[in-house]
């Protein structure tokens, strides 16, 4: 679903309710980040709670909607404090593992160099081991990770990659104004503008410069405007459930069930 179409139905189930209608789009870019946050830290949460195991921990990377929010870096590690750089877009970690030994060896009978996993450990834990002569870094490479990067042990190993969540991006919606109707509400998608025809009117055209608007437009700013629009990077399946949180947000207690047929009655008309 496009935003649009998220407002559409928001608005649909709401005039359904004696307190409820339109929901004018300002309050939606209120609504939908604040949606999108709680429920990305509600599954956050869940893959924190579940990391104290590996198998459930991998059923639930496997199966979580914070999916398109994986990514992967290659982070070069400075040989003489151990440090690297976070990824700008970082949030938490999944693994650290060694890109290959350093120096780079293959094991007995493979041409593939190995790659240690590095274990992420607290910073009490972290000073711990760096001090103790038994412990095997070279083996068992371990490191913090803190507000400045990330530190590890040995200081030689090199380059290592790293699987982390980004946080998602803020969804906007972005929208215009029929020029002779200005309570007409028109979507803006990802890569629209408005530009003066001939006759200098103001009308939307889509990023391949075709019109998608018949009628005249009105929107503060200087022409060419571009449109804003962020649309919601989650996996189309949960696009709904956006719906039932804006609701819940404000005042309309339904079940994501009762969502779903308001979205199958709203297709019908």
């Amino acid at each position: 679903m496009t935003l649009y179409q998220i407002w559409d139905l928001s608005s649909y189930i709401a005039g359904k309710f004696p307190s409820g209608g339109a929901i004018p789009p300002a309050r939606l870019n209120l609504l939908l980040p604040r949606s999108q946050n709680t429920w990305y830290l509600t599954l956050m949460n869940e893959i924190i709670a579940a990391s104290v195991n590996d198998t459930m921990l991998n059923m639930i990377l496997s199966t979580t909607p914070l999916r398109p929010f994986k990514k992967s870096e290659n982070i070069t590690i400075t040989s003489t404090t151990g440090i690297g750089t976070l990824p700008t877009d970082y949030n938490r970690y999944i693994t650290v593992a060694q890109k290959f030994d350093h120096p780079p060896t293959a094991p007995t009978g493979s041409t593939t160099p190995k790659r240690h996993p590095v274990e992420i450990v607290s910073e009490d834990e972290f000073a711990r081991r760096q001090g103790n002569v038994f412990t095997r870094a070279d083996e068992s490479p371990f490191g913090k990770i803190t507000a400045s990067g990330i530190t590890i042990v040995p200081y030689n190993i090199g380059t290592v990659a790293m699987e982390y969540f980004r946080p998602p991006l803020v969804p906007v919606f972005d929208w215009c104004q029929d020029a002779t109707n200005p309570n007409k509400i028109i979507y803006m998608p990802v890569g629209s503008r408005i530009y003066k025809d001939d006759a200098q009117v103001p009308r939307l055209y889509n990023a391949a410069g075709v019109q998608i608007y018949t009628g005249s437009v009105t929107k503060t700013g200087t022409y060419p405007i571009v449109s804003q629009t962020v649309e919601l990077e989650w996996e189309s399946q949960y696009h709904e459930k956006f719906v039932y949180f804006i609701l819940s947000d404000i005042g309309i207690n339904l079940s994501e069930l009762d969502v779903t047929k308001y979205a199958i009655e709203m297709s019908k008309t």
